[in-house]
């Protein structure tokens, strides 16, 4: 590489070093959020999060049933429906599922998958129940608490206080919330049923990126708002990155959720879709499958990613030290990823952080790309 090309590569990466700041953790709210979901439960009035909430899942849960898929969908409304202790979700989700099951179905939902529905209770998930003592194949739908606060959502997974955050944020709290339930229901809840709970490394990243893909088509299918599924692009860029910098070595929960590239790829072509926005629900599925297939990871590009997610984050932390080990002795294929990737990940830190947070880029020096052999 001409020594001018490596200056400006050294002027951008100048400039990553707020990659890779040290984390800040949001303050734990549970104890509050579970006094509030007492007191709805009690009979509270509800405010107006909690009333989109409950449109939200009801709505979700009416979709999902309606696809006839051979499967029944329970999405939980956290105004509604207990899940504190297990004795209590066992109780809401039997009582659930007899609403929704041929007359006559008495089963009930044992301890082991009420235990798993109690995992990270304010938080989205998919919980596939065991098909045993007559369930037929039934998907638990979980949608993220009730009263989600958007800065401390998106602070919690960037990793960054929320007081640096843009506000107002570029994507509303009802659209995330949409985006949320796209993820776990039409993602997760359509994915082949013999294969969710058994998946190597690989297989459980494609299940991420194919329900983020289900979040992207959902949102733009509903409300037509690009920039909310821009969001997710920038936010996954971003928070694989900052997950690397809290350990400093590479999990395979960080390369799992490294979708940022992939998803970039998809927004492009979703716009030029005919008729997405009138598609039926059936429709997205096959759709989701579509544009998914052909960005499907394989060993080879899963592994690429774990090796552009360690390169991408010595060469930041190099350029906090004042160090240039890390540009010199990578080949000119990984530090072309590495560096393409932490260019996105600053264009994600300038679509979510304040201005006087987000480094100015130079525009008469732009970054020169390596020259791959």
């Amino acid at each position: 590489m001409k020594r001018t090309g490596f200056a400006k590569l050294e002027e951008f990466l100048s400039r990553t070093p707020v990659l890779v700041e040290r984390p800040v953790w949001p303050t734990d709210c549970s104890a509050k959020k579970a006094a509030r979901h007492a007191a709805v439960l009690a009979g509270a009035p509800l405010n107006e999060a909690e009333l989109e909430h409950r449109r939200l899942s009801r709505e979700f849960e009416r979709r999902l049933n309606a696809l006839g898929l051979g499967r029944a969908y329970i999405v939980i409304d956290r105004t509604r429906d207990d899940i504190s202790t297990l004795d209590a979700i066992q109780e809401t989700i039997t009582r659930r599922y007899r609403g929704i099951a041929a007359p006559g179905n008495n089963a009930r939902l044992g301890l082991g998958d009420a235990c798993t529905i109690s995992q990270r209770p304010n938080n989205a998930s998919c919980i596939l129940l065991e098909e045993q003592d007559g369930w037929q194949p039934c998907f638990v739908i979980k949608p993220n608490d009730s009263n989600i606060n958007l800065s401390t959502e998106f602070a919690e997974r960037l990793m960054w206080p929320a007081s640096g955050l843009r506000k107002p944020l570029p994507v509303s709290r009802e659209n995330l919330n949409r985006m949320l339930l796209f993820h776990e229901s039409f993602g997760h809840g359509t994915e082949d049923t013999g294969k969710f709970y058994h998946q190597d490394a690989v297989g459980n990243a494609n299940c991420e990126l194919r329900a983020e893909i289900a979040a992207m088509i959902g949102i733009i299918h509903d409300t037509g708002h690009v920039n909310a599924a821009k969001s997710m692009v920038h936010a996954w860029n971003l928070h694989g990155l900052r997950c690397v910098a809290i350990v400093g070595w590479i999990r395979d929960d960080f390369t799992k959720y490294a979708n940022g590239k992939e998803l970039g790829q998809a927004l492009k072509s979703l716009p030029a879709i005919p008729d997405i926005r009138r598609m039926d629900d059936r429709g997205l599925v096959r759709l989701i499958d579509e544009i998914f297939t052909p960005l499907a990871l394989d060993e080879t590009r899963y592994n690429a990613r774990t090796t552009m997610l360690g390169d991408a984050f010595r060469l930041a932390s190099d350029a906090e030290e004042g160090k240039n080990t890390t540009l010199t002795c990578l080949s000119p294929k990984r530090l072309a990823s590495a560096i393409g990737y932490l260019q996105d990940c600053m264009k994600a830190h300038a679509f979510f952080m304040k201005p006087a947070q987000t480094p100015r880029p130079n525009p008469a020096s732009p970054v020169p790309r390596p020259v791959m052999p």
